[in-house]
């Protein structure tokens, strides 16, 4: 009987999520139609916190998910951030975490292609709008060259920017390899400091529908480090996975 009232109450909030996913889309539609973009990107910031607190408390109510996320200290602006990716929570997290900056995603393009001809509802129209780097990663020339135009725009504008440098999610205990080619480039680029985050946890929310009961979901901004040669920076990256795997073993421990 318990198991049964979860899955009501889970579907139910699921039915709720979804609504307000397809309203917030049609209300991004018409404020660009209306109030032009400028006015539209501080509406899709919103947005995407409050729907970010809502991942949080959502979880929580259903399913016993508690989120605990280390207080970030003072940080520099702008900023490269380098998170490992556990899983589709890593983007809610970001932006409870970084909830006063102003956050740009470096991400795969497939996140246009969730749904044909629209994408994932209402993200994929803000995330266009507000900047995100996409990238082809069948197509590496190319990609380099879209990450060099968004890096050199956001800068400029003392956007923050937020990069999954092992590449793609997965279950894994420790972080996969870091690409120290990417993180090379942005900083050839444009010379700022690196924030790193830990995130604990996030394979065990696989979808909106199969997720583990009980689970701790973990953020921690472990420091702001400052590389101070970009073309030879695999070193540095080698003690940037370390920091966040000895974080991701310490919470496996705990």
């Amino acid at each position: 009987m318990k198991e049964l009232r979860q899955v009501i109450l889970s579907s139910i909030i699921n039915a709720v999520i979804a609504l307000s996913i397809f309203s917030a889309h049609a209300v991004i539609a018409c404020t660009l139609l209306c109030f032009g973009r400028r006015c539209c990107e501080k509406l899709i910031s919103m947005i995407f916190l409050q729907h970010s607190k809502l991942f949080a408390f959502v979880h929580r109510i259903t399913y016993g998910t508690k989120v605990i996320i280390d207080t970030p200290p003072s940080l520099p602006s702008p900023h490269l951030i380098l998170c490992n990716h556990k899983g589709t929570s890593d983007f809610f997290l970001a932006h409870l975490i970084f909830r006063e900056r102003k956050l740009r995603f470096i991400a795969k393009q497939e996140l246009l292609k969730a749904i044909p001809l629209m994408g994932i509802p209402a993200y994929s129209i803000g995330m266009r709008l507000l900047g995100y780097c996409f990238i082809d990663r069948s197509h590496s020339l190319s990609s380099l060259k879209a990450v060099q135009k968004f890096i050199q725009r956001h800068t400029a504008q003392n956007h923050d920017i937020l990069l999954y440098p092992e590449g793609t999610r997965h279950k894994a205990a420790q972080t996969k390899e870091f690409f120290s080619s990417a993180i090379k480039l942005i900083l050839r680029a444009q010379h700022m400091p690196v924030v790193l985050v830990a995130l604990g946890n996030g394979h065990t929310i696989v979808s909106f529908l199969r997720r583990k009961y009980a689970t701790t979901l973990r953020a921690k901004v472990l420091g702001v480090f400052h590389v101070q040669d970009s073309r030879d920076i695999e070193n540095d990256v080698r003690k940037f996975r370390s920091a966040i795997d000895a974080q991701l073993d310490k919470w496996e421990h705990e």
